[in-house]
């Protein structure tokens, strides 16, 4: 085995090793604040955190993924640092200018959630600046430390969010998991790092940002405007506590999906960086390996089918069983994104991204096109069947354009 592949299964295994960690912590302390809010309780996080997320989906650049893939470029890095701090002004600007127009439409409720919208903001932003940190880390394949980072992270925002539920169970304890975890990542980055990040750049430092950015931005932003699409759609035709109870059974598969796709995401990302010499090939592209790939997806959506409602009430609670019915299309749906992660980060270390964009604007506008009558006609499971369908073309369409790629 070669000496990259020795670091690309220890770097694997670190991240494996704090995903399970992390996985099993955010599992337990899902059920936990599932059942001590309730639906009602969720249902406001789920709107303050959608509202954010979509909001910071139209600013989400991949400036870290240049830093990755450009680490010794220290202008880069510094242009990195000015978009960051753009992006983090444009956020805040942003978020009060849809608070102001929320207020004016529902002033009670928005008065109620403003305190935990303003710290979900301040925990975004953070989490922007710990990306940037953590981007020269990944960049020498510093996984070791980054997986017990996340996991001191993780830890010490559920022990901050789980103390504020004893005393007040509302939306504050959930937004300040967010901020402390935020905060303390960003603390340990810092450190580690051992140097501030340089701040002094160029135009044609700015410009070769922008342009790694430009398509991977509309990536990004269709990726996050699908992901959270869903969530706004079911609370406006459903109400709080359906959005709430929806945000709560999505999050058991969401779990699962960021435990797989975290490791796609910025070990393989990384290590496809290393070995971006044209001859690479995606171990993904065979007949065999994606035959296979269906039929253990398909295998878990049946037993999710059967098992579904039982794992609701053990781990969330009763309240949220009959939420339990879109377990078998979100198993799809995660297959087909992990899936399509393997083939996006590929193409983003080989510099091609820009044919994945198509695939990404296709499934939002069918997410935005199928979601609400399905809504209307099977409520949530309308939601997850339409979220799903989106996904499966996504994946399909992904798979075509990097078999167009590797022929060239």
């Amino acid at each position: 085995m070669t000496d990259s592949k020795v670091k690309l299964a220890r770097n694997l295994n670190s991240v494996i090793a704090a995903n399970v960690a992390c996985g099993m912590a955010n599992l337990f302390a899902l059920g936990w604040f599932a059942r001590v809010l309730g639906p009602g309780t969720m249902g406001d996080y789920a709107v303050v955190s959608t509202g954010v997320q979509l909001i910071a989906a139209f600013l989400s650049a991949g400036f870290d993924q240049a830093v990755i893939r450009m680490p010794s470029d220290r202008s880069l890095v510094a242009a990195a640092a000015l978009a960051t701090f753009g992006q983090s002004l444009s956020l805040v600007a942003s978020s009060v200018a849809v608070y102001s127009i929320a207020a004016a439409v529902y002033p009670e409720a928005s008065t109620t959630l403003l305190g935990p919208a303003a710290i979900v903001v301040a925990a975004v932003v953070i989490s922007m600046f710990a990306n940037l940190h953590a981007a020269p880390l990944a960049a020498r394949m510093d996984y070791g430390f980054l997986a017990l980072a996340r996991v001191a992270a993780l830890a010490i925002g559920l022990g901050c969010g789980l103390a504020i539920a004893f005393s007040d169970q509302s939306a504050y304890a959930l937004a300040f998991r967010d901020a402390v975890s935020a905060v303390v990542m960003l603390a340990l980055c810092r450190a580690r790092l051992g140097e501030s990040l340089p701040w002094r750049t160029n135009g044609e430092a700015l410009k070769r940002l922008f342009d790694f950015g430009k398509s991977l931005w509309a990536l990004n932003v269709t990726e996050r405007l699908v992901l959270r699409l869903d969530y706004g759609i079911v609370g406006v035709l459903l109400g709080r506590e359906a959005v709430g109870a929806y945000f709560v059974v999505r999050g058991l598969i969401e779990g699962v999906l960021g435990f797989l796709v975290q490791p796609v995401q910025t070990v393989l990302y990384a290590y496809y960086c290393r070995v971006n010499d044209g001859g690479y090939r995606n171990p993904l592209d065979s007949a065999n390996v994606t035959g296979l790939y269906v039929l253990v997806c398909l295998g878990f959506a049946a037993v999710s089918w059967i098992a579904g409602p039982s794992v609701a009430r053990a781990v969330v609670g009763a309240a949220y069983v009959g939420a339990s019915s879109v377990l078998p299309a979100l198993v799809v749906y995660s297959g087909a994104i992990l899936w399509f992660e393997n083939q996006k980060v590929f193409a983003i270390a080989r510099g091609v991204h820009r044919h994945f964009v198509g695939p990404r604007l296709v499934q939002l506008a069918m997410a935005a096109a199928l979601i609400a009558p399905a809504v209307k006609v099977w409520g949530m499971v309308g939601a997850s069947v339409a979220t799903a369908l989106g996904a499966v073309v996504l994946a399909i369409m992904a798979t075509a354009f990097s078999g167009i790629e590797t022929k060239r």
